[in-house]
């Protein structure tokens, strides 16, 4: 900020004005600037900002604000290596000029004719007329026929074939003083950072909401009405060419940030390269098409979450759940490691799945106990997990585009808005459209594609080969890491610390028994080690990890049945459903009129209490136990909740 603040000169004020030197200098003794010599033998003045009229003073730091464009040292290098010509394309004396291919032609064309000029015996005009007379009869070397035919600079027909002693004159002369013959261009362009005015456009069109050209340029026009300048306001096809001009790493500056600017910007490349099991990298993606609910049948995307081994690209674990969550993480992790052995550093996002306690914390987390080192990602840069970010267009999204209910990328929007009708219309009625696929159809086509990538798909950062080979390939057993018989056992047991009263532990509603927990030490801690699947006991041990004893549920809880922490979390998101479902409800009987006393009659909801599929149709005919597809009798007590609204 101080530079931008700094004292400036008449020639930084005239060149932000537009005006000469002379005219300011005579302004400033009209107005009486006060100002300051930079040395005592110095004639050169200086002033400050606060001494100028308001209007300079911004447009002084305005300019200074937009000088750089706010370039960064990359993008600064690849204009300029774009800008500049080596110094084999240009002679020393060209200073900058930039050459073109036509200007280096007619070089090179004058050059052969003076060298032809120089060795021909009878003089300048006896050379010419033996080139003009030899082209057109085309009896020179074709390398003379060329020269002539691009040496000027105009190459129209009246022109091409007739040199004159005046040109060839002017070519000795230019060689002689400049050490080239490179014509004039008759019309240079301005480059985009020599345009004055366009740090101002860029101040109305990089902005976060992504304006128009057309909104920028309104505006722009605006400002410019603003500051009086005595220029003439360019042109919206002027504007629009100039910003066609800018790169676009400078031109989307303020308009995007984040991995959308990552995605423009120069990236370095990672070096996956080394030994099996050195690197895992784990990702999640949303499943592409809706499937059937494992438990209530209705259509919606399931997660996919994949662990790929980062040297060889093979895919060593993988797992399906209904969100982005730990205990899909960690079964997709205890899957590979099962069957592979555990990896020296595991590399993941920032997503609450990937950075949950169950796995990250430092003294019960799975990779704590496993001895995996967890690195993670930088926040909106999935380019650093570009390895497996590039691998779900093959895999899941390969196998989501078989499917009927496809709602990705160049999936017909009139397909999708009719599925999406056939399901909602379906919704209604308690049933599911035959196209949408279940859900083992779903994991049964994933597995299918996933064991193809692994064995037959041929990975072009690879060399062709599939990611099986290499990764068998690579595999050292000297240090291979196996689990052992414990870390198997307890590889879905992350715990949880508790204080045993009167011999019981709890842990999510569930109460767990061992007379041995009555025997401790009054307010002990010890670690309860759980199941993620099965919730009928749990493993008990002290903070050094010395076994105690394996508690058993004991009945003495809420439910008639003890709870997993898979089934706890399923019942949280039921009640929530349920909890925002019943307020619609009871506001569209109020609208209705169906209220007594004060209170809203209310539909009774029918939980089925196992996974079945939905129900398509219930005939009611005098008859209430048929029903359609499955064929099963309704109990006395379902029938009277079915005929209450169920």
């Amino acid at each position: 900020m101080d530079d931008i603040n700094k004292p400036t000169t008449l020639a930084e004020i005239a060149d932000v004005l537009g005006k000469s030197k002379r005219a300011i200098e005579i302004l400033a003794i009209k107005s009486e600037w006060i100002y300051t010599l930079e040395s005592e033998s110095s004639k050169k003045r200086s002033y400050d900002l606060v001494v100028l009229p308001k209007d300079i003073q911004e447009k002084i730091v305005i300019s200074r604000l937009n000088a750089t464009l706010r370039l960064d040292d990359t993008t600064k290098a690849i204009i300029t290596a774009s800008n500049t010509p080596t110094d084999m394309e240009r002679p020393a004396a060209l200073d900058k000029a930039i050459l073109d291919d036509k200007q280096r032609e007619r070089d090179g064309s004058r050059r052969l004719i003076l060298q032809f000029v120089r060795g021909f015996k009878g003089g300048l005009n006896k050379a010419i007329a033996a080139l003009n007379s030899g082209y057109s009869a085309g009896t020179l070397h074709p390398d003379l026929i060329h020269a002539v035919k691009h040496c000027n600079d105009k190459s129209n027909a009246e022109r091409i074939g007739k040199i004159s002693a005046r040109s060839v004159i002017r070519w000795q002369s230019e060689a002689k003083n400049n050490g080239h013959c490179i014509p004039k261009k008759t019309r240079v362009e301005t480059r985009w950072q020599d345009v004055w005015w366009l740090p101002m456009l860029l101040a109305c069109y990089r902005k976060p909401q992504k304006p128009q050209i057309t909104e920028a340029y309104a505006e722009f026009k605006k400002d410019w009405a603003a500051q009086d300048f005595k220029e003439k306001l360019p042109s919206y096809a002027t504007v629009h060419r100039r910003l066609n001009k800018v790169p676009v790493v400078v031109l989307e500056m303020g308009r995007s940030t984040g991995s959308e600017m990552a995605a423009m910007r120069p990236f370095i490349r990672r070096d996956w390269s080394g030994m099996s099991n050195e690197v895992w990298v784990g990702d999640g993606h949303t499943f592409k098409a809706k499937v059937r609910h494992p438990d209530h049948g209705q259509p919606f995307a399931p997660e996919v979450t994949v662990i790929i081994d980062a040297a060889s690209r093979f895919m060593v674990g993988w797992a399906f759940s209904l969100s982005e969550n730990q205990i899909a993480v960690s079964e997709a992790l205890g899957k590979g490691m099962i069957k592979h052995g555990k990896p020296l550093i595991y590399y993941s996002d920032n997503g609450s799945g990937q950075t949950a306690k169950t796995i990250d914390c430092p003294a019960g987390g799975m990779l704590a106990r496993m001895g995996v080192h967890h690195e993670t990602g930088i926040p909106g840069n999935p380019q650093g997990r570009g390895i497996i970010e590039g691998l779900w267009d093959i895999t899941t999204i390969a196998v989501a585009k078989t499917m009927p209910t496809f709602q990705g990328t160049g999936m017909d929007g009139d397909t999708i808005r009719k599925n999406t009708q056939a399901i909602s219309r379906a919704k209604t009625k308690g049933e599911v459209p035959e196209f949408v696929p279940s859900w083992q159809q779903f994991i049964d086509d994933c597995e299918a594609r996933f064991d193809w990538y692994n064995t037959q798909h041929q990975h072009s950062s690879l060399g062709g080969k599939t990611p099986s080979e290499v990764y068998h390939a690579n595999f050292d057993e000297r240090w291979a890491c196996p689990l052992s018989e414990d870390e198997t056992i307890n590889l879905y047991r992350p715990f949880v610390e508790r204080v045993p009263n009167r011999g019981e532990v709890r842990w999510i509603n569930n109460v767990y028994f061992h007379q041995a927990l009555a025997e401790l030490p009054d307010k002990t801690t010890v670690r309860v080690a759980y199941d993620l699947n099965e919730a009928n006991q749990v493993w008990v041990s002290d903070l050094q990890g010395r076994f105690i004893c394996e508690a058993v549920w004991d009945g003495n809880k809420r439910a008639g049945m003890p709870v997993s922490l898979k089934d706890a979390l399923k019942e949280k998101r039921i009640n929530g459903m349920e909890k925002r479902g019943q307020a619609k409800i009871d506001i569209a009987n109020a609208e209705r009129g169906n209220v007594i006393d004060g209170e809203v009659l209310q539909r009774v909801p029918v939980i089925p209490s196992e996974p079945v599929e939905p129900l398509k149709r219930v005939v009611i005919e005098g008859d209430f136990n048929k029903q359609e597809p499955a064929e099963k009798q309704l109990s006395y007590q379902e029938t009277q909740m079915f005929l209450q609204g169920g």
